[in-house]
C-alpha cells in the first residue's frame, strides 16, 4: 500500500489496523513475560554464572579498548605537536 492510499484510507480502518497491531503486539509482550519467568525458574543459577563470566570478561576487553583508545589521543597529540612544533 502506497503512502497517499495510507493518509486516504478511512478512518475508521486506520483505527481498526491500529488496535489490531496493539493486540498483537501486547500478546507478544505476555508471551516474552510468561518465557521470561519459566526461563528464570529453570536456568537462573547457569545464567547468573554466564552472565559473571561474560561480565569479567568484557571488563577486561572494555580496559584494553579503553587504553587502546587513550594510545590513539596520545599519538595524535604527538603528532599535532610535532607539526605545530617551530623550524
Amino acid at each position: 500500500m502506497s503512502r497517499k492510499d495510507r493518509e486516504t484510507r478511512c478512518p475508521v480502518e486506520k483505527s481498526i489496523e491500529c488496535w489490531s497491531d496493539g493486540f498483537f503486539q501486547a500478546m507478544k509482550e505476555v508471551q516474552v513475560d510468561i518465557l521470561q519467568e519459566k526461563i528464570k525458574k529453570s536456568w537462573e543459577p547457569k545464567m547468573d554464572k554466564v552472565a559473571d563470566a561474560v561480565l569479567e570478561s568484557m571488563g577486561v576487553y572494555w580496559e584494553v579498548t579503553l587504553k587502546h583508545a587513550k594510545s590513539q589521543c596520545d599519538l595524535r597529540e604527538k603528532v599535532k605537536n610535532i607539526f605545530c612544533e617551530e623550524k
